[in-house]
């Protein structure tokens, strides 16, 4: 077998044609940046997160983090409350403003930050927290807001792994002050490149992102620091097309989601959703105490797997100085022995996954 955790190529193949279209419809325009695809895509994805929001295109999710970051005036002092089990761009996007991370650990059923221990994380010097839709899992963003109501704290949704993810009906990137969404070509909506994108209900803030995105200039003087992190035409365009078939892609996921959860569920334990939560799956993730003789063996079967993430942030040296000990986050220490991601993708097959889950059952038996 050749099963790939992602396989962009296959599906590029499905949209060639349109692809290579806006291609060179961008490569024949006058202007290779600041052009219209990006202004076109992100009123496209506005459009598709609701009414009143209001987008802002980045090079990438660590930039729209680090924009939204800068752009509500956080730095040097301040705390950011978010979790360790992670793609380290929070943790550089919270650093990049001079700001400190200070991570609450997670619930173990879910990998998703536990609003119960929340409360015991924000001090007089918390100004936002960043809830990670983990792996597409929708994280309790409504309970989070409820919980820091009153102190001053913006709150910032990571949707890097959750485009389409939905939590009560309303889409990810909805329920908190602002939300920074991840484009990378092994994203649900992956561009062919990097790419990213901050959304916002507030108008004010969406001006604010649009300056510091371009070294904090408005006419011909900038009136604040920024930096240069704009979405590339060629992106944006890929992107457009990309997200016409946004909405059979998430439904394959699922569907092959809930195969896993037939397939799997007296052999390993999938992470769990929240009540009211409608995962996109960027990744299905399983736990089991077997979990490295079932990566090998299904490395055996040419089945690929992952481990999202092996090394919390805290346990990596280069973050050593945060002060974290061993034991101090013991869930997220836990959950990373324990996770392996198994493959998922729009262009996954039912028999795929069928042959996924005996090579599992077999190893986990064994």
């Amino acid at each position: 077998m050749d099963i790939r955790l992602s396989d962009h190529r296959t599906h590029y193949h499905g949209i060639q044609t349109e692809v290579l279209e806006a291609v060179h419809r961008v490569l024949d325009a006058h202007s290779l940046s600041s052009g219209d695809e990006g202004a076109a895509f992100e009123h496209a994805f506005a459009t598709l997160l609701g009414d009143g929001n209001v987008c802002v295109g980045t090079g990438s999710c660590t930039d729209a983090l680090s924009l939204i970051l800068h752009a509500v005036g956080i730095g040097l002092g301040d705390d950011v409350v978010t979790v360790a089990n992670a793609s380290l761009r929070v943790v550089s996007a919270i650093r990049s403003v001079g700001a400190r991370p200070v991570f609450c650990d997670v619930d173990p059923d879910t990998g998703l930050i536990d609003a119960d221990l929340l409360p015991s994380c924000l001090t007089q010097a918390t100004r936002a927290v960043i809830p990670v839709h983990l792996h597409g899992n929708a994280a309790d963003v409504p309970r989070i807001r409820q919980t820091v109501a009153g102190r001053g704290v913006t709150v910032v949704e990571d949707c890097g792994d959750a485009t389409g993810a939905e939590l009560h009906g309303a889409q990810v990137g909805t329920l908190g002050d602002a939300a920074a969404f991840s484009f990378a070509p092994d994203r649900i909506l992956g561009a062919y490149g990097a790419a990213g994108l901050c959304a916002t209900r507030d108008a004010k803030l969406a001006d604010a992102l649009r300056s510091v995105r371009c070294y904090g200039l408005e006419a011909d003087a900038a009136l604040r620091e920024g930096v240069y992190a704009p979405l590339d035409e060629l992106q944006a365009a890929i992107l457009s097309v990309k997200l016409g078939t946004l909405g059979q892609d998430l439904a394959r996921r699922r569907e092959l989601a809930g195969l896993y959860d037939a397939e799997l569920a007296e052999v390993v334990v999938p992470m769990r959703h929240g009540a009211g939560a409608t995962p996109a799956y960027q990744r299905y993730v399983v736990r089991s105490p077997k979990r490295d003789a079932i990566h090998d063996a299904l490395a055996g079967h040419g089945i690929a797997t992952g481990i999202h993430f092996r090394t919390p942030v805290h346990r990596m040296p280069g973050y050593a100085f945060l002060g974290y000990p061993v034991g101090s986050l013991p869930a997220t220490e836990r959950l990373a022995e324990e996770i392996l991601s198994l493959p998922i993708h729009a262009t996954l097959t039912p028999d795929d996954v069928l042959a996924i889950c005996s090579a599992v059952r077999a190893a986990a038996g064994s």
